[in-house]
Formats: C-alpha cells, sequence, structure tokens
C-alpha cells in the first residue's frame, strides 16, 4: 500500500484511520448535518513514501435511494499534499430528513466512480444524519489548506509503457527547466536530470526489471508516474 486516506472530519465526527486494504466501512461513526448549511469537510492522505497526485471525491446519498447519483457529487479536488486538506458541502434544502450514507473516496492519478474497484487509493464510507435545523454548536474551523478543483494546463505521459531499452517523457504546458527523477518501489532514487523541452527520451536499459516511479516537479503540483520495466 503506497496511498491511503488517514484522517476524514466532518461536522462532529472526526476519524484518523490508517491502511485499511482500499475500503474502510466506518458507518459506525456519523456526522450531524442540517437542511440549507455549508459545512467545511476535512480529509487527509497518507504515504508510505513518495506523495502521490491524488483525487478525492466525496458522494452523499440525500435521496436515500441506496445509489450515488450525478448530482449527489458534493467535493472534489486534487492534491499531492500529505497537510489537512479542506472543501465545503453545502446541504440542500430537498435532503431526506434521517441517517444517509457519504462516501470519501480518494485515487491516483484520476478521479473515481462512485463504485469504482481501483487498485491505488481507498474509499471510506460513513453515516449522514440530516436533521430539519442544528441542535449543537460546531467547533472552529480547523488550519487545512483548501483543496483545488481546477484542471491543471500541464499534461505529463510516459510510453511505452512497459519498457525494455527506452521511455520518452512527454510533456506539454512546461515553462523552464523541470526536475525529472527516478525511484524503484524501495523509494532509491536511481535516475535524475533537468528537462525543459517537450519531449524527452530516457535510456532506463539498464535499470533491473520492476516497477518504477517517474516524478516531475512542476511548481503547480508535483506528478507522479508509473512505469514497468521489462
Amino acid at each position: 500500500t503506497y496511498e491511503w486516506i488517514a484522517r476524514v472530519q466532518f461536522s462532529e465526527m472526526n476519524n484518523v484511520s490508517g491502511k485499511n486494504s482500499g475500503y474502510g466501512n466506518f458507518t459506525s461513526m456519523t456526522a450531524t448535518v442540517a437542511l440549507g448549511e455549508t459545512l467545511p469537510v476535512y480529509y487527509q492522505a497518507g504515504f508510505r513514501s513518495t506523495k502521490y497526485t491524488e483525487h478525492w471525491t466525496i458522494w452523499i446519498d440525500f435521496n436515500q435511494n441506496g445509489t450515488f447519483d450525478s448530482d449527489e457529487k458534493v467535493s472534489y479536488g486534487s492534491s499531492s499534499s500529505s497537510n489537512l486538506l479542506t472543501s465545503s458541502i453545502t446541504i440542500p434544502s430537498t435532503a431526506l430528513l434521517g441517517t444517509t450514507r457519504m462516501r470519501v473516496s480518494m485515487k491516483y492519478a484520476s478521479a473515481s466512480t462512485p463504485c469504482e474497484t481501483f487498485s491505488y487509493g481507498e474509499v471510506e464510507d460513513y453515516t449522514i444524519n440530516v436533521l430539519q435545523t442544528r441542535t449543537t454548536t460546531l467547533s472552529e474551523p480547523l488550519m487545512a489548506e483548501n483543496i483545488s478543483d481546477e484542471a491543471l494546463d500541464f499534461a505529463f505521459n510516459v510510453y511505452p509503457n512497459p519498457a525494455v531499452d527506452e521511455v520518452t517523457i512527454e510533456l506539454s504546458g512546461i515553462e523552464g527547466d523541470l526536475m525529472l527523477t527516478i525511484y524503484n518501489l524501495n523509494g532509491s532514487l536511481v535516475y535524475e536530470s533537468i528537462i525543459n523541452k517537450a519531449n524527452n527520451k530516457i535510456n532506463v536499459g539498464e535499470l533491473p526489471k520492476g516497477i518504477y516511479l517517474i516524478k516531475i516537479d512542476e511548481q503547480k503540483m508535483p506528478l507522479v508516474k508509473r512505469f514497468v520495466k521489462m
């Protein structure tokens, strides 16, 4: 496991967890909300070593039909930070009262669908109790980074993948020099170089067979891709 959901906090519910083999059922934990209010939600990623770009998506089953409809996606953003992140969730006035499910998904490299199974990242489920009006006082907001939901204008592709002798690093939207590094899965640095053009060919012929991580230190957000050396 290289990444996992380390913390989720919403309303009075605060769950600090560890690795859950891809899925954590925390529906025994309940967050109380009220119709029409907007609340901060907090979440945090855990990483074994390298920090990857994780896409966070949250759904709440407001109509209590047992599925997450397209209009029930309440938060989305991406970040490679291991710090506490935050965004806001608004409870619609049309939400049904009572208990329902909230799903928090953290997926590497791209956003997930509500019921998707994926290899890198984690999903956690919680219970939400929707009230007509709030009966308790919320605590003060926490210090956290606002997660970005803006699409990056920086593209990063690696091919061929798997590779035998050479990989091409294809970039677009670059400005100036960028640091490219390659790590093995033990976290050891095996290659580094400064790149500043759209297509960069890297000789990987002498690397042992296995899975490697290519990292580009772009100023907006460090990006990481996996590739297989055959």
